[in-house]
């Protein structure tokens, strides 16, 4: 059975209040987790820009992301990803259909101005936690803009050659980038 924890409830009278805890615990422990992982990830990427520049920092991701994100989810026990619609990694698309639900329900929430927050479900054994990303520093226009307006035509140039699939490009302030998506084995 798939329940979406935080949008609605689907308990069904037999869920005891250590469940709850539980599940109240694991949306904490998700919310702090992708929070910490956006932080390391922007502070490593905003080292590279200003060791290298924007150039530099496409290296950088093209060499670390995976492995920022590897380690976090090896010292959390949990597996972390960040997926999106136009993934510049083939890896970060979005594979399920629970994904590009998800990931349409908080495209129509900013679409029509609305907050947006995370959410937690319980798919089987585990429970899936997601937590939108928005642009949300001019910085990151460098390499997710408009080409020919946010992106220099030598950054456009190393994006293509690092990334040949990518997608991730033509981004405004405040749209949705992507989601972080943690996996927690149910105990």
């Amino acid at each position: 059975m798939l329940c979406v924890i935080g949008l609605f409830s689907c308990t069904t009278g037999s869920e005891d209040n250590s469940e709850k805890l539980a599940i109240a615990e694991t949306r904490i422990l998700g919310d702090s987790i992708s929070s910490l992982s956006q932080s390391v990830f922007m502070q490593q990427v905003m080292q590279a820009m200003e060791q290298g520049g924007t150039e530099y920092a496409i290296d950088f991701c093209h060499l670390k992301a995976s492995h920022i994100t590897d380690s976090l989810s090896t010292a959390h026990k949990v597996s972390i990803q960040r997926i999106s619609d136009k993934n510049r990694n083939p890896e970060n698309a979005l594979q399920s259909a629970e994904d590009k639900r998800m990931f349409a329900y908080y495209q129509g929430r900013i679409a029509g101005q609305q907050s947006i927050a995370d959410t937690l479900i319980q798919d089987g054994n585990q429970l899936v936690y997601y937590k939108p990303i928005q642009i949300g520093m001019p910085a990151c226009l460098k390499c997710h803009g408009k080409e020919g307006l946010d992106i220099d035509p030598a950054v456009l140039k190393s994006l293509q050659t690092q990334y040949p699939e990518d997608k991730a490009r033509n981004y405004e302030m405040q749209a949705l980038r992507g989601m972080w998506k943690l996996v927690f084995p149910k105990s």
